[in-house]
């Protein structure tokens, strides 16, 4: 229910931004133009790469993370068992750990690790958005500091899991 709601309203959002994005380039292209005609084509290409470095940089670094784990149903045994092989697996590869030589039998110390991590800077990001807000004076831009940090966090965590939330779950935080 909440996509079919999101979706349709992020559409004019979207375009509305792509629109501010062209006529912004626009006036910088013809200001560097009107110093030196091949200072505008520079600078017109400049732009589009760092427009394009901006898009596509994120998108891959989320493609690049692994689909999440769905743990099985509790009657499944066998099931479970795979589960945990897997992320034993999965676990083992992770860069955060300490200890990468994960089994199936330490794949709860493990976790624990990670969740301790994940405190950590959830910490931090509090005590960020605590500081920049504080010295705020200005209710906006503490909604645009407060949005930034948690975006950044979630961000964060799923790197420290290493794995892609699904968009439900990215939309529920």
């Amino acid at each position: 229910m909440l996509k079919r709601i999101l979706i349709p309203l992020s559409i004019p959002v979207i375009i509305a931004v792509a629109l501010i994005i062209v006529r912004e380039t626009r006036e910088v292209v013809a200001i560097a133009s009107a110093i030196h005609p091949l200072f505008g084509q520079v600078s017109l290409w400049l732009l589009l790469l760092i427009y394009a470095i901006c898009l596509f940089v994120p998108i891959i670094s989320f493609l690049r993370l692994p689909r999440g784990l769905l743990p099985p149903s509790a009657g499944d045994v066998d099931a479970q068992k795979a589960y945990i092989e897997k992320l034993a697996r999965r676990l083992r590869s992770n860069r955060n750990l300490t200890n990468r030589e994960v089994t199936v039998q330490s794949v709860e110390s493990a976790l624990s690790e990670l969740a301790q991590l994940a405190h950590q800077r959830t910490v931090q990001a509090a005590t960020v958005v605590f500081v920049s807000t504080g010295v705020s004076q200005s209710g906006r831009l503490d909604g645009l500091m407060v949005m930034v940090t948690h975006c950044r966090l979630v961000w964060q965590i799923a790197h420290l899991y290493w794995q892609r939330p699904a968009l439900s779950d990215l939309l529920a935080l």
